[in-house]
């Protein structure tokens, strides 16, 4: 009975070291690692970013632009035909001409700046929807490292429990043992 108890009490101090060295690996290992991320697909957000950034910069497109002037101009060209028809003088076509490339102008300024100010909101939706994505991968991988970490830290208590049962075990048969022998020696260890 007695070598029952010591087989047993090796066997659990050996199962015991043997979870708190291969713990003590994966949480090696779990340091060294790579977290899993969310950003692995953030290429579509810093797209974006980026096109809502040129179109905040650039503002309203050139070919926009061309194709305001152009209408401005045949505008124009037929406002001097129907006055030219009418036999108005040139002081004022002059003053038509002054007043449609004024129109013209405040008009294109004033799509520019509403396309600006269209990329200027995509653009802080985007570094928003960005930073949202940013703090959930932070949260994401610090609850993936702490659920990995605890576990593993289980395992390594278990093993420390483990070879404590066999210390403790392997103390009370000795106890045991000299209690049933009186404190005396044990017979055949002398």
């Amino acid at each position: 009975m007695l070598a029952a108890q010591a087989v047993q009490g090796v066997a659990q101090a050996g199962v015991g070291a043997y979870q708190m060295i291969r713990s003590q690996r994966e949480l090696n290992r779990l340091r060294r690692q790579r977290m899993p991320s969310v950003l692995e697909a953030r290429d579509p957000f810093v797209e974006n970013i980026r096109m809502a950034r040129q179109q905040y910069e650039r503002g309203l497109d050139p070919a926009t632009q061309r194709i305001m002037r152009e209408q401005a101009a045949r505008s124009q060209a037929g406002q001097f035909r129907r006055a030219g028809e009418l036999g108005q003088s040139g002081a004022a076509l002059s003053a038509i001409a002054g007043m449609n490339q004024y129109q013209s102008a405040l008009q294109l300024g004033q799509m520019d700046v509403e396309a600006r100010q269209r990329g200027m909101r995509a653009l802080t939706s985007a570094n928003l929807r960005y930073g949202s994505l940013l703090t959930e991968d932070a949260r994401a991988r610090r609850q993936y490292r702490m659920a990995l970490e605890q576990q593993l830290g289980y395992a390594k208590q278990e093993g420390i429990q483990n070879i404590m049962g066999a210390y403790t075990g392997a103390a009370k048969t000795a106890t045991d043992v000299g209690s049933q022998y009186g404190g005396g020696t044990i017979p055949g260890t002398k």
